[in-house]
């Protein structure tokens, strides 16, 4: 398994968390890769293969084309045994809104494949990309796509963004009325502007960064200080903690530690 993150270009950085390159070979036998829900979407070129995916109970879903993922509200896994070969744009929560118009409420919890989407700039963009040779090459062509895009629309960071990205850079560790006095809206506009760019109300959102923060803090451990953990990460109620865990995992968080294997980790592992 290869993986390389990248950085987004200085320019790119309130809209784009970082890009990057993943690489696995064709497995003896599948293997099953835990993710929790990150805050972030992204659009995936899957230049090469494909796997399965599901989400709790639900059936598995075949993924072999280039999609769009929108917010995720729980955890999911990856099936895989083919060979893959992906290049990715990981956005911040009004990133694919503001530089594609993809508006986030409607891809919430789904995977869209470019034709669904009728993405047909993503489409061109994918061609580009499969005719070069390296994952270097691949990444600085999207970089400069996607300044020109940024420069053709003339976008300049407004006061939604500064305070969803201040929802991520807190991990969810602040209070909504907190955002909400920085952006000069009514507490209704705020939400309608937030789920339409996001696809998520604010206070839910918030409890999914924290949720996905606390699940970075033990990914690739069986063995956790729960107390030492949960309030520098907000909680201040184990029973509160529990609560969310289970609706965003399906498990208690033992269960969960002791048995998951998470995306992160493994991918954490390819780098060594």
């Amino acid at each position: 398994m290869k993986y390389r993150k990248y950085s987004a270009h200085p320019a790119l950085s309130t809209y784009i968390e970082c890009l990057f390159f993943w690489q696995v070979s064709r497995q003896s036998q599948q293997i099953a890769i835990d993710s929790p829900p990150t805050g972030y979407n992204a659009v995936i070129f899957n230049l090469e293969g494909g796997y399965q995916i599901a989400q709790h109970s639900r059936d598995r879903q075949e993924i072999g084309s280039s999609f769009v993922v929108g917010q995720s509200t729980s955890n999911y896994q990856l099936f895989l045994q083919d060979a893959i070969y992906q290049i990715g744009i990981v956005f911040k929560p009004t990133g694919i809104f503001k530089i594609f118009g993809i508006p986030e409420f409607e891809i919430s919890n789904g995977r869209f494949s470019l034709d669904d989407l009728s993405a047909s700039s993503l489409q061109q963009l994918e061609e580009q990309i499969a005719a070069m040779e390296t994952p270097d090459q691949q990444i600085d062509h999207i970089q400069q796509v996607l300044l020109n895009q940024l420069a053709s629309k003339n976008l300049v960071p407004d006061r939604l963004d500064l305070s969803v990205n201040k929802i991520v850079s807190k991990k969810g560790n602040i209070k909504i009325s907190e955002i909400l006095s920085g952006t000069f809206m009514s507490r209704r506009k705020f939400e309608r502007r937030f789920l339409h760019e996001v696809g998520l109300s604010p206070k839910y959102y918030a409890r999914l960064r924290r949720y996905g923060h606390v699940c970075s803090l033990i990914a690739g451990k069986r063995e956790a200080d729960w107390d030492t953990l949960l309030f520098p990460s907000g909680y201040y109620d184990q029973s509160h903690f529990i609560k969310d865990f289970k609706e965003f995992s399906g498990l208690s968080p033992e269960k969960y530690l002791h048995s998951n294997q998470e995306l992160s980790h493994k991918i954490t592992s390819a780098k060594n």
